[in-house]
Formats: C-alpha cells, structure tokens, sequence
C-alpha cells in the first residue's frame, strides 16, 4: 500500500527546517557581494520542483511502500 508520512507527525524545529530550505531554494540568491539576498521576483525552473522533491524526500515526506504506522494511506 502507498503510504505519505502526515507532517503533522514531524517537530516544529524539523518542519521549520523543511519550510527554511524551499523558501531559500525559491527566492535567495547571491547579490554583489556573493551574500545571499532575498528575491521575490527570482526565476524558476523544473530544476527547482526536483530540488523540492529532494528536500521532501530528506524529511520522509513523500510516497512510499513502507507499513510504517505513522503514514497513513
């Protein structure tokens, strides 16, 4: 059976670290002076849904087979 982990399941400290890492994916990049800059008009692309993906995945939240108990169908 297909199961996703519910993130409810997972800490705030975890979950603040999920939600860190894509907002830093989608909208930081470096500035002039190589430091990073927060830019609300950055571009995307379909890399940046494989990098999603791949955060998503770090965390256990994405699809699986597993009979783990806390992910429920």
């Amino acid at each position: 059976m297909i199961r996703v982990r519910n993130p409810s399941t997972l800490d705030r400290e975890t979950l603040e670290s999920v939600v860190g890492e894509i907002q830093e994916l989608l909208y930081q990049e470096l500035g002039g002076n190589d430091e990073p800059v927060w830019n609300p008009e950055k571009e995307w692309s379909g890399d940046h849904l494989e990098q999603i993906a791949d955060i998503l995945r770090q965390y256990d939240l994405t699809p699986s087979n597993d009979e783990d108990p806390t992910c429920p169908t």
